[in-house]
């Protein structure tokens, strides 16, 4: 029986497909490769400095020339069409302030009504409850 055992063991010792694992855990030994060969393909970062430095010298963009006529009306169009949207945008919140006010009104007297209800609807039971207290 002895060697039974010894016979398994040796042959699942001999035999290269079956792993022996002592934890739950497996990692693969290819797994290195892999990981090299993916940080291979991404590019590299660079330093934010040569980053910021590669700006500046690149790509600065020249002002505008105000002194032509073209420019300073364009700029005049431009500031009245701002204005005119802020002036629009002003009137609008005025009249919706104005509506506001208008259902608040609304409000207070539907309020003031329902409070007339309720109070003529006490009364009401008041009376009925004493002409059966009478009768």
């Amino acid at each position: 029986m002895t060697t039974e055992t010894s016979d398994q063991l040796d042959t699942n010792i001999d035999a290269p497909s079956q792993t022996v694992v002592t934890s739950s855990i497996v990692v693969p030994s290819t797994s290195t490769a892999k990981r090299s060969s993916r940080n291979d393909a991404l590019p590299k970062r660079r330093a934010s400095s040569d980053f910021s430095r590669h700006n500046t010298e690149e790509a600065k963009r020249p002002r505008l020339d105000m002194t032509s006529n073209e420019a300073k009306k364009r700029g005049q169009r431009l500031f009245g069409v701002l204005l005119g949207t802020l002036t629009k945008f002003k009137t609008e919140s005025q009249n919706k302030s104005e509506a506001e006010i208008k259902r608040e009104q609304i409000d207070q007297k539907l309020q003031e009504k329902l409070k007339k209800d309720h109070e003529e609807l006490v009364e009401k039971m008041k009376r009925e409850e004493q002409e059966r207290r009478e009768k």
